[in-house]
C-alpha cells in the first residue's frame, strides 16, 4: 500500500502517486528499514486533487487496453456496459466528461488499492513515539530541493502526467466546488491529519 524507505539516516514515507517512483530507482536505500532513534522521519505528501488527477490519467487516460489497468478493470466492474462503453470513448475524445465519471463513481471504486488510499494511513507503520521531523510537498520545488539537500541524492521525476491535461482539470476542479467537494469528502482523514500540523492539503 506505501513504502517506508531509508536513505542515509532519513525515513522516507512515501504513498503511491507521491513521488513514489521517484525514491524507488534511487540505488543506495534499505526498504522498509528497522527505525533508529536518531532517525529522522520525513513524511513525502501531496495535494488531494494533484494526486487524484495524476491517479485518473495515469491509470485512465494513458491506458488503452482494460486489461493494462487495475482501474478500468476497477470501473469496468461497477459500470454497467453501456456506460463503460461511454466511458471508454469520452476519455480520448471529452477529458472532462470522462474525469466527471471517475468522480461520480469514486465512492465505489476500491480504496484498497495503494494509488487511491489516504496518505495519512502510512503512518500506521511508525511506532507512535516516533515523531516526524519534515513534511516535504512533492508538488513543491523548493521543498524537493530541500529533501534532495537532506538525503544528499538528486531527485529523478518518474511517471510524469502530461502538463497540458493535467491543467485541463486542474481548471475543472478549480471552477467547480461540487467535484472538489466529491475527492474531500473521499479524503477527509488525510484532510484532518495535516490540519493537525497547519498543512492544507488541498492548497
Amino acid at each position: 500500500m506505501s513504502r517506508i524507505i531509508k536513505i542515509n539516516n532519513f525515513i522516507i514515507l512515501c504513498n503511491f502517486k507521491c513521488g513514489y517512483s521517484s525514491f524507488s530507482a534511487i540505488k543506495d536505500k534499505i526498504i522498509e528499514p528497522k527505525i533508529k532513534k536518531n532517525d529522522k522521519v520525513v513524511f513525502v505528501y501531496r495535494n488531494i486533487f494533484n494526486r487524484n488527477i495524476s491517479v485518473f490519467l495515469n491509470w485512465c487516460y494513458r491506458k488503452n487496453k482494460i486489461n493494462d489497468s487495475w482501474l478500468l478493470i476497477n470501473m469496468q466492474e461497477k459500470l454497467n456496459s453501456v456506460q463503460f462503453d461511454n466511458f471508454m470513448k469520452l476519455k480520448n475524445s471529452n477529458l472532462v466528461e470522462a474525469y466527471k465519471i471517475f468522480l461520480n463513481n469514486l465512492h465505489l471504486i476500491n480504496f484498497k488499492n495503494a494509488h487511491l488510499a489516504e496518505q495519512c494511513k502510512i503512518v500506521n507503520k511508525l511506532n507512535s513515539k516516533k515523531k516526524i521531523s519534515y513534511f516535504i510537498n512533492i508538488d513543491d520545488q523548493n521543498n524537493v530541493q530541500m529533501l534532495s539537500d537532506l538525503i544528499s541524492t538528486k531527485l529523478e521525476c518518474y511517471n510524469k502526467s502530461d502538463d497540458n491535461t493535467k491543467k485541463i482539470l486542474i481548471s475543472f476542479l478549480d471552477n467547480n466546488e461540487v467535484y472538489k467537494n466529491v475527492i474531500k469528502n473521499r479524503y477527509k482523514n488525510d484532510i484532518i491529519y495535516f490540519n493537525n500540523f497547519n498543512i492544507d492539503i488541498c492548497n
